[in-house]
């Protein structure tokens, strides 16, 4: 009995190791990255590995910017920087990391990570997003469309007389369609790598 439970607090241990050496911590602020502040720095990236959908130079339109998504490490393809290449902006600069994308175990779903605060020239305040990859029919452009949740909580007084309904309650709140928020690639432009 003393053996397996030794076998359990071992393995437990490893495991616990293991989840907090692969998890990526999100910096505070974004670093600058100088061998990526341009559309062709991020092209020959990304052309030196095989592709990921999520790879790329993509255009911001809510933010009049285009960025790069780039590897953070050269063999990982579970981590990604977004890199700022062009604003209209003075800020960021160039070759600022402004995000990051983090892969989930569904290949078109992503865990997007976009710092929403300028401070003295420097991004900060990391804000999660959901990244979705998708391919609409009419355009034939793959996008990254991004979501932040929106939670509600309602009070139930019913719930205190047995069997009628829970308590409280907490959902996701949707209002309806809305205009897509999120990015456009404009390279590569091949789609049939993300379906």
């Amino acid at each position: 009995m003393k053996t397996i439970r030794k076998r359990i607090i071992v393995a437990a241990t490893a495991l616990a190791a293991a989840i907090s050496v692969s998890a990526f911590d999100v910096p505070k602020q974004g670093p600058w990255l100088e061998d990526m502040r341009t559309a062709g720095q991020v092209m020959s990236a990304v052309e030196s590995y095989s592709v990921e959908p999520i790879e790329g130079v993509w255009s911001f339109p809510e933010k009049e910017a285009t960025v790069g998504i780039v590897r953070l490490l050269p063999h990982d393809t579970s981590v990604f920087s977004i890199v700022s290449l062009e604003t209209e902006d003075i800020y960021p600069e160039p070759g600022t990391v402004i995000g990051y994308c983090i892969a989930t175990s569904d290949p078109k779903i992503w865990r997007v990570y976009l710092y929403t605060r300028l401070k003295e020239g420097h991004v900060t305040s990391p804000k999660e997003f959901t990244g979705e990859l998708t391919v609409p029919a009419a355009s034939g452009n793959v996008m990254l469309n991004l979501e932040k949740a929106h939670w509600d909580m309602r009070l139930n007084p019913l719930a205190l007389i047995p069997h009628l309904r829970r308590f409280l309650s907490v959902r996701k709140k949707t209002d309806g369609p809305a205009i897509p928020f999120g990015l456009r690639r404009l390279y590569p432009s091949n789609t049939l790598r993300l379906l």
